[in-house]
């Protein structure tokens, strides 16, 4: 399922920080990113 940030976050009941965190751990991002746009992740794939 894709998700933003903010839905994964409550997912896994973590703060928005967390998730980016993880992100520049190297979780992985399904598309986005970059000026204007919305990170989008794959909810199964993380």
């Amino acid at each position: 399922m894709e998700v933003n940030k903010k839905q994964l976050a409550d997912i896994f009941g973590a703060s928005i920080r967390t998730i980016q965190n993880w992100q520049e751990q190297g979780m992985p991002v399904l598309r986005g990113g970059g000026k204007g746009n919305e990170v989008l992740y794959d909810s199964a794939a993380v």
